[in-house]
């Protein structure tokens, strides 16, 4: 049978781009009339890019510049398996993304791809609106933009004071709502912004227990905090939007910002109780991927070089902040749970355990900006792993014990 969704998409959204070009604004129907890739652009446009370094406005709405864009050069991890060092040593050039608050007069947030901001005069802007195609991957013309793909529905809340937009991709995740989200408030915080006052915060808000918890570490209601859906479109009356400056889906070039997790630590972390450094195992044997199959047979061995086993989806946050601000060595396979790294005190070891199939490396990121010891170390190939579809969503780690054990008594 011949589907007719792919052609029914097609044409809905060669109509939707069609509209962009009639008269009127998406506030009322359509797509945005216009496309900026560079918010600073939309400020001061291209004749002064030394404005850049300053506050500047565009009629009511104002531009605070934080910090440029820089180049960086990551340390190398201290043990790193072959199979995994040519996507490592090819990731050791990085750069900084600008980091900038934007406060737009009559601002909007439209709730498809992961949240598109839309300034008064209709136009949206790329670098704080990340496409949801091509994994965030950056556009230089509108009709490569999801966004203007698809209609949007007409302005349906409205907020009469000021609302922030944290559309970050994958904030009802646990990593990157604590480290690519969180960071953005302490961009407002910087830019002398109380997030208190904001009668609206809008995010990709699904009540989970860290989100909760990281809001009210920070002092903000979640009844005052939205759920990023396709069918909001919220306008306020001051709309203030970070930068989106940590990597997101973007690690392999963009690095962390240390004052983005600095701001973390100083607002989760609690007070160490305890001077004795620990050794922690973080498990996902809860997890339905990126199990350690061999950990089991491991654990013995690990217990008696003093690692106890923690899984973080039973842990608070602070108490998941508190256990690696205490710890001296973690293991642990690639996962969520890794992002409790930014606790950790500079000098920690961090073995991060991969599938070869599979290596993603935030780690190699965060332990350049926090002075962690980090080593990655990658498993056996196992059966049947390179037919799955969503290779990070599906397999599992295999690393006998004899390996970690071995390295362990090596490195620690």
């Amino acid at each position: 049978m011949i589907s007719l969704k792919q052609p029914a998409r097609l044409m809905r959204g060669f109509v939707a781009q069609a509209s962009g070009y009639l008269p009127g604004t998406s506030a009322r129907f359509g797509v945005p009339r216009r496309f900026e890739t560079n918010t600073y652009h939309w400020f001061a446009g291209d004749e002064n890019e030394s404005a850049g370094r300053m506050t500047c406005f565009r009629g009511q709405s104002r531009y605070f510049h934080i910090a440029d864009e820089s180049h960086c050069h990551r340390k190398a991890p201290v043990y790193v398996d072959a199979v995994l060092a040519a996507k490592t040593f090819a990731s050791l050039e990085a750069r900084r993304l600008p980091r900038f608050v934007a406060s737009l007069n009559s601002g909007r947030v439209v709730g498809s791809c992961f949240g598109c901001v839309v300034t008064e005069d209709d136009t949206l802007l790329q670098d704080v609106s990340l496409n949801n195609e091509a994994w965030c991957k950056e556009v230089d013309h509108r009709s490569e933009h999801n966004a203007f793909k698809r209609f949007c529905p007409p302005v349906n809340l409205r907020v009469d004071g000021e609302g922030i937009a944290l559309n970050s991709p994958f904030s009802s995740n646990y990593h990157h709502f604590l480290l690519d989200t969180l960071p953005r408030l302490g961009l407002c915080q910087t830019a002398g912004l109380d997030w208190k006052a904001a009668q609206a915060i809008v995010t990709d808000y699904r009540q989970n227990r860290f989100q909760d918890e990281g809001f009210a570490k920070l002092g903000i209601d979640p009844r005052r905090v939205l759920r990023i859906a396709p069918e909001l479109h919220l306008e306020a009356k001051v709309l203030h939007v970070p930068s989106i400056s940590e990597p997101h889906c973007r690690e392999e070039y963009v690095e962390y910002s240390r004052a983005g997790m600095e701001f973390v630590r100083s607002r989760i972390r609690p007070p160490l109780r305890s001077k004795t450094k620990s050794r922690l195992l973080l498990s996902r044997r809860l997890a339905k991927c990126r199990r350690w199959l061999e950990e089991e047979a491991a654990l013995p061995a690990l217990e008696a070089m003093g690692f106890t086993r923690i899984e973080c989806e039973l842990l608070s946050l602070e108490e998941q902040a508190r256990l690696f601000g205490e710890a001296e060595a973690v293991i642990m396979p690639h996962g969520g749970g890794m992002a409790n790294c930014v606790f950790c005190e500079p000098g920690t070891k961090v073995f991060e355990l991969f599938n070869p199939l599979y290596h993603p490396v935030f780690m190699l990121s965060l332990s350049n900006v926090l002075g962690l010891d980090y080593h990655a170390v990658a498993g056996e190939l196992i059966e049947g792993d390179d037919r799955h579809a969503d290779i990070g969503a599906s397999i599992n780690v295999s690393i006998s014990p004899a390996k970690m054990i071995g390295l362990l008594k090596n490195y620690l």
